[in-house]
């Protein structure tokens, strides 16, 4: 016969194991939903790339000299914070040269690149904001940009369509940037340089022709040569007529578009949504100094 004391003991202890396993049950559920290996918005990072070197107002300083606390630092960075406000999302912006920048996203290694053209082979890696018939969307840009020719040869001459180099004349531009193509359907041999002093210092020693880019990239590098004793920059002409118009997006890789379709869209969005109201004057206008 068992003992009525021993039996109520028996009892107390098995419902109490019974409401420790279901209360441990129910803070499992809530710590999965709760994972950071979740995709919800306020727990996904999007780590994307900028180019390396200073390219006001975008990005208004190289990568070393891009102050810790992140005042002031360009346009780009300003235009990330909204989508970072709006979406919750993190967004994680590492500095490295352009070229690098574009095989980090091929191989995955990184989400995105902002500022980047349109260019054909660049859909083989990277995912463009589309409209519903496929075609690009441009209203979904980042920013835009104007590429400007330089020359210190009289022969050199553009008028929007025609470029007229004299023989054997080459000229420079960004390390993989879009102008290379630009040119070379041009018919210029084209130089490509990570730098744009080096491109600057090439154009005054007379190495090459001519160089094509953004004019706060260039320009501060002619100002420097004038300062320095028995360097003339002033023969230096620009082009009143610009290479062409830069439409830069943020370029998603195909694996961050295939997981995470719907928050590319959304990114894409808030870009869409600050041009049509206008905030993305404002955020470039705070950045001009008259």
């Amino acid at each position: 016969m068992i003992n009525s004391n021993f039996f109520c003991l028996a009892t107390f202890i098995l419902a109490a194991i019974t409401t420790s396993v279901l209360a441990s049950d129910r803070a499992s559920s809530t710590d999965k939903v709760e994972s950071p290996h979740k995709s919800t918005n306020s727990l996904l990072q999007i780590t994307v790339c900028g180019v390396d070197i200073a390219s006001p107002p975008f990005f208004s300083f190289t990568y070393s000299d891009t102050p810790e606390n992140g005042e002031h630092n360009g346009v780009a960075y300003e235009i990330m914070n909204e989508v970072t406000t709006q979406l919750g999302i993190n967004i994680l912006i590492k500095r490295y040269p352009w070229k690098r920048c574009l095989a980090y996203l091929k191989d995955g290694s990184i989400d995105g690149v902002m500022g980047a053209s349109y260019l054909k082979e660049r859909s083989d890696f990277g995912h463009y904001p589309l409209k519903d018939t496929g075609e690009i969307d441009y209203s979904r840009i980042i920013y835009s940009n104007d590429y400007w020719l330089y020359t210190n040869d009289e022969n050199v001459f553009w008028d929007g369509k025609t470029l007229v180099l004299p023989d054997a004349g080459i000229v420079g531009t960004g390390l993989g940037y879009s102008s290379a193509k630009l040119l070379s359907n041009l018919g210029a041999k084209v130089f490509e340089a990570h730098s744009p002093s080096t491109l600057a210092s090439m154009l005054m020693s007379q190495e090459i022709a001519a160089i094509a880019g953004y004019a706060k990239q260039i320009e501060p590098h002619f100002v420097n040569y004038r300062r320095r004793a028995g360097i003339n920059s002033e023969s230096i002409r620009k082009f009143h007529i610009p290479l062409a118009q830069d439409n830069m997006f943020l370029l998603v890789s195909k694996q961050f578009y295939r997981k995470h379709k719907k928050i590319a869209e959304r990114v894409w969005n808030v870009f869409g949504d600050i041009h049509k109201d206008g905030r993305y004057q404002g955020i470039f206008n705070s950045y001009i100094v008259e």
